[in-house]
């Protein structure tokens, strides 16, 4: 008995290594299945995460686009603004010319209107003298006539007188 039972003892130390093996077989292949299983997740997280930067990427670039857009829209809106800000400063400078030649205008308009005042006044008084010079003129033309007149008497007389006269004489 005594081969017996070591043969059962081996038996059993076989058992228990095979046991023990197939223990640390399964335990092995748990852990490889769930290595495995991390292994698929992690790829399921790098193809999600791939995708996620590719879309990001994408984002990125249609972001530098409008940036980029703006940028350019920026700068021409101030090249806009600088030639409205150049506009209206000559705008500015022709409006202050044209303020000064309105004014100079204007003051030579009061000065012909202030010349045209003492010209009507001159033209009234100097047709007021022509008026007076004229009425003068009428009265020494009635006067002359009123001579006249009684010269041609006088003469007429002085002839009837010569005449009668003559014929006394």
């Amino acid at each position: 008995m005594g081969n017996g039972s070591s043969v059962s003892r081996e038996h059993e130390e076989w058992r228990r290594l095979t046991d023990a093996a197939a223990k640390r077989e399964k335990e092995l292949q748990e852990t490889i299945d769930k290595f495995q299983e991390s292994e698929r997740e992690r790829r399921l997280l790098i193809e999600m995460l791939t995708s996620n930067l590719e879309d990001t990427k994408k984002k990125l670039i249609v972001s530098d686009s409008k940036v980029r857009q703006l940028e350019n829209r920026l700068h021409e809106e101030r090249l806009t603004t600088a030639h409205g800000v150049k506009k209206i400063g000559e705008l500015d400078q022709e409006k202050r010319r044209l303020m000064k030649d309105l004014e100079s205008e204007k003051a030579a308009r009061e000065e012909a209107l202030s010349k045209v005042s003492v010209l009507e006044l001159q033209i009234n008084s100097a047709m007021q003298d022509l008026d007076s010079e004229r009425r003068r003129l009428r009265g020494a033309r009635e006067r002359l006539k009123l001579q006249e007149t009684q010269l041609r008497a006088f003469h007429s007389t002085c002839e009837r007188a010569i005449k009668v006269y003559a014929k006394n004489s």
